[in-house]
């Protein structure tokens, strides 16, 4: 059995749904947030994880397994290292790093621990792109020439009523909030990128401080 420890009760509501699915080969040991009564608000009759305030509890665990990390963006790469150092293997929420600087940071410190890092790319494994792979590996979609991917995607005032979002602690805001996946799909299909271009523009329903759109090629 695995045991994890999820950060964040916010998306980690998702996460542990998808724990529970898979009860047969993990357990939620505990869930930590800032906020208690918000970790009591996704809690199941059948669930029987702790309830912590203190991530820094949560890694001194010795029965904790994995650490998946569902906090605001601005702390994954640091809470990864941390993670990581205190002997856990690490799922964690994108974006995992907005510099190549912290990605070094992060394989190695995953290399000196012999633990493992697995980022979320939830669609990857979506029914749209699995149908795709299937056809390409049939050989029936040919060459790949031109691909172009768009989010039609309209967040309300919910969405931007948790304070860090669309700030520049979300680290690029809906770049990295939904045009991160397009551009996790172009990589996954087609290789590593020779070449990056990008402009970003800003719309004008809500005053936000961070990008609000990227074309990039």
């Amino acid at each position: 059995m695995i045991y994890v420890a999820i950060l964040g009760a916010g998306i980690g509501r998702e996460h542990l749904a998808a724990f529970r699915a898979l009860k047969d080969r993990f357990t939620v040991r505990a869930v930590v947030d800032q906020d208690l009564a918000r970790i009591e608000g996704i809690r199941q009759e059948d669930d029987n994880f702790s309830a912590l305030s203190d991530i820094d509890e949560a890694l001194a665990d010795p029965q904790v397994h994995v650490i998946d990390i569902c906090l605001p963006p601005h702390l994954h790469a640091s809470v990864t290292q941390r993670a990581l150092a205190a002997g856990k293997h690490v799922i964690c929420e994108k974006p995992l790093a907005t510099s190549l600087a912290d990605m070094d940071e992060i394989r190695w410190a995953a290399l000196t621990a012999g633990r493992k890092v697995y980022p979320v790319f939830q669609y990857r494994w979506g029914p749209s792109l699995g149908q795709l792979r299937h056809l390409m590996a049939c050989g029936l979609a040919g060459q790949l020439q031109v691909a172009a991917l768009e989010t039609h995607w309209s967040r309300g005032a919910e969405y931007y009523a948790v304070p860090w979002r669309g700030t520049w602690a979300e680290l690029g805001g809906p770049t990295m909030g939904l045009g991160i996946h397009a551009m996790d799909h172009l990589l996954h299909l087609l290789g590593d990128w020779s070449e990056v271009r990008a402009v970003a523009a800003h719309q004008r329903v809500r005053t936000i401080t961070a990008d609000q759109g990227v074309v990039a090629v």
